[in-house]
């Protein structure tokens, strides 16, 4: 009998992290979408309020999970300056995560992470992909006076 070796692939994020995160999404009814699950990476969609929708876009790493929270507002205009003057405000009056701005295509994000350890509590996935949700809508009207 011939041994066949099929090509394995090795996956750069930890199962454990993914199969918490996939248990969370279906313990909270919450949708996801895995079409780059083989990088680890898991999206949602939120509308805050009428004027902003947002994108969560979780990576799962061999320790840890970086979430990311994205605006679908741009940072580019006249008053960039202000705006940037109230995301160092805001950031320095939030508890968890910061707001970040990408240079190269103005993007607006909040970014959260954890790092769970030997054990993975359901509550520090909640705050992760909650928390950013919570602070947009709170700053969401600031942010939008900004940058109109």
């Amino acid at each position: 009998m011939k041994v066949i070796n099929l090509p394995t692939k090795k996956v750069n994020y930890s199962k454990k992290l993914e199969n918490a995160l996939r248990y969370f999404y279906n313990e909270t009814g919450s949708q996801y979408y895995d079409e780059e699950r083989e990088n680890g990476i898991y999206y949602n969609y939120f509308r805050i309020n009428e004027d902003i929708c947002v994108q969560q876009k979780v990576i799962i790493k061999q320790e840890d999970y970086v979430c990311y929270t994205i605006l679908s507002i741009n940072a580019y205009n006249e008053n960039i300056n202000k705006f940037y003057s109230l995301i160092n405000r805001l950031n320095s009056q939030i508890d968890y995560g910061n707001f970040e701005v990408d240079s190269k295509n103005n993007e607006i994000r909040f970014r959260t992470y954890y790092e769970p350890g030997d054990i993975i509590y359901m509550e520090s996935i909640d705050k992760m992909l909650g928390y950013p949700l919570y602070v947009i809508e709170k700053y969401a009207e600031e942010i939008l006076s900004c940058l109109r």
